[in-house]
């Protein structure tokens, strides 16, 4: 039921982040009501609704997650290639948490009997299992950092972008006005033969005086060594 709510709001158009956010957000307050309603004398409501709702934030969880990663590996040409292999090892982590979680769960989140009847809160979770809703969160505050972050590179950068740019420019023209004062040939543009001779006269100028600037050597010196 909750899958085919992702599919219909993922084909009308709704963002892979807002869906992921939502589930996050359902995720942690079930997470968290677990920890405060299975206690020994609830009642049935107070077992099932918080599993219940946690179940239904699995959808908008795993999908979500699943398409960012493709979009984010395919933004990667050193990865591009290898999306297959990516994929792979998400779905690996995937398996891996489905078969080490129930085991930590056992081990350190759930009471033994005698210790919920010693207890005064009467809880049949330890405060371990406040580790699931923390990673939720943990998790929401990151996505939503990414989401922040990136509306300001659509909106930010274009302006500091053209700012930078422009003085670039006029770093270039600066120093290029300040080559051409040192040295001012005139270049006109001819198509004669004698024109080609007086353009490739004045060029073999320029590089004459380049030389005598960087090097310290002229025509003049290389004849008298000749």
């Amino acid at each position: 039921l909750f899958m085919y709510v992702v599919m219909t709001l993922s084909k009308r158009g709704v963002a892979d982040t807002r869906l992921l956010i939502g589930g996050l957000i359902v995720s942690t307050l079930a997470y968290t009501s677990l920890y405060f309603c299975w206690t020994q004398t609830a009642s049935g409501w107070g077992f099932y609704l918080p599993i219940a709702v946690a179940a239904s934030s699995f959808p908008f969880l795993g999908a979500p997650t699943r398409s960012l990663f493709t979009v984010a590996v395919d933004s990667k040409p050193v990865l591009k290639k290898s999306q297959g292999s990516m994929q792979a090892v998400l779905s690996m982590g995937a398996s891996v948490a489905g078969f080490v979680a129930p085991g930590l769960i056992a081990a350190y989140c759930l009471r033994q009997p005698d210790e919920v009847d010693a207890s005064k809160d009467k809880r049949e979770l330890s405060p371990w299992s406040l580790i699931a809703p923390l990673l939720s969160l943990l998790t929401l505050v990151g996505v939503a950092f990414i989401v922040i972050s990136n509306k300001r590179k659509a909106v930010i950068p274009k302006s500091e972008q053209e700012t930078e740019t422009s003085k670039e420019d006029k770093k270039a023209l600066g120093e290029t006005s300040a080559l051409l004062s040192d040295c001012k040939p005139e270049v006109r543009r001819v198509s004669s033969a004698s024109g080609r001779e007086q353009r490739s006269s004045i060029v073999a100028a320029l590089r004459s005086s380049a030389c005598q600037c960087g090097m310290g050597l002229t025509q003049a010196r290389d004849d008298a060594a000749i």
